[in-house]
């Protein structure tokens, strides 16, 4: 049996019933992938520990990062572990999980963020019926103000807001455990009642496959000679959120709706942290400026 077949029939209608089309949409590229590395169609027969690690290295020696091979990895191994407890394939993978490093949280800083507007402003054509430069605009300054992912904002339904209040369904959000509401700025306000006339149900019509919404902002964010690698697009904008949050001294946490201020913790760019760096009290020890220097004792 195919993969993709196994994962239609089987794993999808009894594991992610009632889950996003975005889970569904990840598990299809994983499936396609490793189907490329082995050169033909994957079936339930390629699930094996050696087939598993040497798409891994494939997906590294493309370029690609330790994350996007641990991502195929968790779900190849989910699909074949499902397939071994219904009995369909005989073996249990044993395929070792990459050690990814931990990076810096970054955050767009001000003057980024302004020069992405500005080369919103500068879009010409439409998206659907609706002017390009709008249909960036608000959809980029919904993300800002809410700190929602994208996956839940692109499909905002009309009925979701009343004056200045947005509040988006836990049936559309990560986790479908709750509901959130928002208060937005007068400025992404003004923004979302432009965009009324050109959709009666959806805020934000999309004419194009899925995929290519991460491609067309690439492509902005690259007119904005802004960074435009995958930890560059739309989650970007949802650490900028909690990291502004934070500096103004709110609960990033609250903010971002995390269960665990761990997982905060790695949203929260440094850069617009109150605390203090080691430069700001070196001045001292040195006998520089102001400061006078500790005496140090042994």
């Amino acid at each position: 049996m195919k993969i993709i077949d196994f994962f239609s029939d089987y794993y999808r209608p009894q594991r992610l019933l009632g889950k996003s089309s975005e889970t569904t949409r990840l598990y299809r590229l994983s499936i396609r992938s490793f189907g490329k590395t082995l050169g033909t169609v994957a079936r339930l027969p390629h699930l094996t520990d050696v087939n598993v690690t040497r798409h891994m290295q494939t997906v590294l020696d493309a370029g690609r990062s330790k994350a996007t091979a641990n991502k195929d990895r968790s779900q190849l191994l989910t699909l074949w572990r499902h397939a071994s407890r219904l009995g369909m394939v005989d073996s249990w993978p044993n395929v070792p999980q990459l050690v990814e490093p931990e990076r810096t949280p970054e955050a767009w800083l001000p003057e980024e963020f302004d020069r992405l507007l500005k080369a919103v402003d500068s879009q010409q054509g439409k998206i659907g019926e609706v002017p390009r430069s709008l249909w960036w605009r608000a959809i980029i300054l919904l993300c800002l103000d809410t700190g929602e992912r994208i996956t839940a904002v692109r499909t905002a339904k009309w009925d979701w807001f009343y004056g200045e209040w947005v509040k988006v369904p836990a049936e559309s959000r990560k986790g479908k455990h709750r509901d959130r509401l928002y208060r937005l700025n007068a400025e992404t306000t003004a923004e979302l009642e432009n965009m009324r006339g050109y959709s009666r149900k959806d805020v934000f019509p999309w004419p194009y496959c899925d995929g290519y919404l991460w491609t067309l902002f690439g492509k902005l964010l690259k007119e904005a000679n802004l960074p435009s690698g995958r930890r560059d697009k739309f989650h970007k904008i949802r650490r900028t959120t909690g990291s502004v949050a934070h500096a103004a001294g709110l609960d990033a946490q609250e903010v971002l709706d995390h269960q665990y201020r761990r997982t905060t913790q790695r949203y929260i760019d440094p850069r617009f942290t109150r605390t203090q760096q080691a430069c700001d009290v070196i001045g001292g020890f040195l006998g520089r400026g102001d400061a006078t220097p500790t005496e140090v004792t042994a």
